[in-house]
């Protein structure tokens, strides 16, 4: 779901300066519009750009939208008209703004209920080996066969939307407690979702077989769950 270098002059940033370059984009926002960044920019030494997601609604509402497309058009229109060039690509928002290294580019993901989905892609990558992909993989194949009196044929996963029923489609919950709760154990909290590890390690050892589709996956990229 990432943009690439959208502008051909925008540079990698350093971890320190993160911070500041979501500042100034937080500041240049329309009032009201909360930016909830996401992705492992600040995590790591160096990133090349930034992904942050914003609640589609709000944008709407805010420029009166009839719809997430055209409120992504009035976004970048409104970057535009304060002097800082954008992009759209599917349903990213690109802007260039400036960082001590230059320019960086901060990538602006539009899905419904920011602040619950948000929270599925904070991972924790200090103590991991694995990508933040690696754990939506994990998640998708927990959702698989994860079955209940309501769902008997399991859940599909979402990493942007949250759990579906895998028969009706119907969607089910984008909250993270209770997808942890539903997937990983009856007693998991939203911390038992930021990486790999902590998923595996509050899954209850007779539920590992759920895993397989995961490992079948990772396994494909040479890496081992």
């Amino acid at each position: 779901m990432e943009g690439g270098n959208v502008f051909p002059d925008v540079v990698p940033f350093a971890q320190k300066n993160a911070q500041s370059i979501f500042n100034t984009v937080q500041k240049i926002m329309p009032q009201g519009i909360q930016l909830l960044p996401v992705g492992s920019a600040g995590h790591k030494a160096m990133s090349g750009d930034m992904d942050v997601q914003v609640d589609e609604k709000q944008v709407m509402e805010y420029f009166s939208s009839q719809d997430p497309k055209a409120a992504r058009a009035a976004l970048k229109q409104y970057f535009i008209n304060n002097s800082l060039e954008s992009a759209l690509t599917g349903i990213n928002v690109h802007v260039k703004v400036p960082s001590p290294e230059g320019f960086a580019q901060v990538d602006i993901m539009f899905v419904s209920n920011a602040k619950n989905v948000s929270q599925f892609h904070n991972h924790d990558y200090a103590n991991t080996q694995y990508k933040g992909a690696h754990k939506h993989i994990v998640l998708s194949s927990l959702a698989k066969y994860t079955v209940t009196v309501d769902h008997p044929q399991g859940f599909i996963w979402s990493a942007f939307q949250g759990l579906k029923d895998r028969a009706t489609k119907e969607f089910v919950t984008d909250d993270p407690t209770a997808v942890a709760q539903m997937l990983v154990a009856p007693d998991a909290t939203v911390a038992d979702l930021r990486s790999v590890e902590a998923i595996v390690a509050k899954l209850p050892q007779d539920q590992y077989g759920k895993l397989k589709d995961a490992q079948e996956t990772l396994a494909k990229e040479g890496v081992t769950l």
